[in-house]
């Protein structure tokens, strides 16, 4: 008896290969598809965890739903596809720039510590 694997797909004609090559894809694409399931319902379930607390967590939220939505046949319809596409316009454009993407302002010259908008005095709102 020997040690040595035997190479079994060697050993196959070209139908015999295709069909466990086949099978190979099918086996891999069912995990692939599993841990995608498993990530998604990870996903959902942190967006129902709690209510949103801000508007981007909102839009986030919404933004998963809508993405969902055009998955579907319905969603795939020429009219909802444009619908769907101005509404994800619509919420990227009304979150603003990401909080690593929005401009720093300047302090400006002249003006005292921690003044950055040159006015000298309180603000309306009560700080200083």
């Amino acid at each position: 008896m020997t040690d040595d694997p035997i190479e079994l797909d060697a050993r196959r004609g070209l139908a015999g290969r295709k069909a466990t090559e086949t099978r190979r894809e099918e086996r891999a694409v069912a995990a692939d598809q599993a841990a995608i399931r498993q990530r998604q319902d990870e996903l959902e379930a942190a967006l129902m965890a709690e209510p949103a607390a801000n508007w981007p967590d909102l839009a986030a939220k919404a933004s998963y739903l809508i993405g969902l939505f055009a998955d579907t046949p319905e969603g795939r319809d020429p009219r909802h596809a444009q619908l769907i596409r101005s509404a994800l316009d619509d919420i990227r454009r009304l979150s603003g720039p990401e909080p690593a993407q929005r401009p720093v302002q300047q302090p400006t010259p002249g003006a005292p510590a921690g003044d950055t908008d040159g006015s000298a005095g309180p603000r309306p709102d009560g700080e200083a």
